[in-house]
């Protein structure tokens, strides 16, 4: 008997602001600082902290936990028969049913903060993509403002000088829940 032992190639692509973008094969349990080191490095003008990693299991996860709320937002509005004449429902169910989704994981980038704390390295799976944003000066507001966009950054000021500089909220705006959504992905 022959027994040959198979080896299954993994990718991960890696793109922006890195040395060598691209996709490269992997080993089964790399970590995304040695793939980092592998590509490169990052450019002088790399961005760490919004670093992004896309993984095609944290996708699906996301897509039926989506799906899921669907179907029991659904199944709340036939049991309960007052909202059947609430107009704007096809409005609302069309939203959930169209939301995007997708399948970022919070990773650290900075290769530092890795090296003196290994537990903060994520493993890579085929598929993976990591882009590494460029640094920008700029803060995008969205929402009931009276002019959503961007403003350029300042360094120590808070959430009010935002949304002054984007006209201020409006009388329709729910001043108890504004949030930030941070270049790494986490929320506050």
């Amino acid at each position: 008997s022959l027994y040959i032992k198979e080896f299954n190639y993994r990718s991960v692509s890696i793109s922006g602001a890195i040395q060598i973008p691209g996709t490269y094969f992997i080993e089964e349990g790399e970590k995304l600082s040695s793939l980092i080191k592998r590509a490169g490095g990052y450019k002088d003008s790399a961005y760490p902290f919004g670093g992004f990693l896309n993984n095609n299991e944290a996708f699906q996860r996301n897509e039926a936990a989506r799906d899921k709320l669907y179907k029991e937002f659904l199944e709340n509005i036939i049991s309960d028969s007052s909202s059947q004449t609430d107009e704007g429902l096809p409005i609302i169910l069309e939203q959930i049913r169209n939301t995007p989704i997708s399948g970022r994981v919070m990773a650290e980038f900075d290769i530092d903060f890795i090296k003196n704390n290994p537990d903060l390295d994520t493993t890579l799976d085929d598929g993976d993509e990591l882009i590494i944003p460029f640094v920008t000066q700029q803060v995008y507001i969205f929402g009931e403002v009276n002019s959503s966009g961007t403003i350029r950054h300042k360094s120590g000021e808070g959430i009010n000088y935002y949304l002054n500089n984007a006209g201020g909220i409006l009388e329709t705006s729910d001043k108890h829940n504004i949030y930030v959504v941070h270049p790494n992905g986490k929320t506050q």
